[in-house]
């Protein structure tokens, strides 16, 4: 009787075991979309602008015609949607992508700047802009600075080619281009699909700078490191996701979007939505 007792009792908690391992691997494997708040101070904001950040989504669909992202922006109500680069892929089919740029680009104001994987897609970075961006009343900025008006304030958004398409010297050239357009009086976005550039940026004095490309640094062991590799910045870096200081700028990595068969733990698709105030 007394064996028999003791079974069970190992085998209850066997099972507890079990479902606790189950939680935990649900846990730090979840894919689903996460939305990270942030929230931006500026002297040259009278009025909240909400700005929805996208980027390294490489054509990953997030339920049903891309219904979850859709619904979430939605939701948001953004005055601004800004996308950083690796919006579509150079190996996956773009559909998910065109989905995406059609639901957004023809009901709010978004800009985008490309990405190292739009650079390699084989219908080559243009066909990529003018069909899937332009095509959908996303404004391309290659590199370039747009001025738009929310709720009685002027906002700019500058953008920059991805480097690796440009090399050092031009991108150099066309981040002081997109410094000098700017307004002292005019609160300041500047797209980069990678953030690593902080002294070239701390240098411009943009108030926002939004870049992704690192995919959060894949592996995020809460509390100890905030990624663990991440591509142009090696092992540990340094701007894996999230908000940093750099100089007088704010700049917001978003961990991006795919799901990749590479692991995600602790670092699910990451949706950003910025309030400046």
């Amino acid at each position: 009787m007394k064996n028999n007792r003791l079974g069970r009792i190992y085998i209850c908690l066997l099972f507890f075991v079990l479902i606790l391992l189950t939680i935990l691997f649900v846990s730090v494997s979840w894919q689903g979309l996460k939305i990270s708040y942030y929230t931006v101070e500026s002297d040259r904001i009278e009025e909240p602008v909400r700005i929805v950040h996208i980027s390294d989504l490489h054509s990953t669909f997030f339920g049903d015609g891309q219904e979850d992202i859709i619904n979430a922006v939605k939701e948001a109500e953004p005055d601004i949607i800004c996308f950083t680069g690796d919006i579509a892929d150079d190996d996956i089919p773009h559909e998910a992508t065109v989905i995406l740029a059609e639901a957004l680009g023809k009901s709010y104001d978004c800009y985008y700047v490309s990405g190292n994987h739009e650079y390699h897609a084989p219908e080559g970075l243009e066909w990529v802009k003018s069909e899937i961006f332009e095509a959908n009343g996303i404004k391309v900025l290659d590199p370039g600075t747009e001025t738009l008006v929310v709720k009685g304030q002027r906002i700019s958004v500058s953008g920059l080619d991805d480097i690796e398409k440009t090399g050092y010297d031009k991108w150099l050239n066309q981040l002081k281009e997109c410094s000098e357009s700017k307004d002292d009086d005019t609160f300041s976005i500047l797209l980069s699909h990678r953030p690593e550039r902080v002294k070239e940026f701390s240098e411009c004095d943009f108030d926002l700078i939004l870049a992704g490309h690192t995919h959060g640094g894949q592996i995020i062991i809460p509390g100890v490191f905030n990624g663990i590799f991440a591509s142009s910045q090696g092992f540990f870096p340094q701007y894996a996701g999230g908000e940093y200081d750099i100089g007088d700028s704010k700049m917001i990595v978003s961990r991006g979007m795919v799901k990749n068969i590479l692991p995600r733990t602790f670092n699910p698709p990451e949706l950003v939505i910025i309030d400046a105030v």
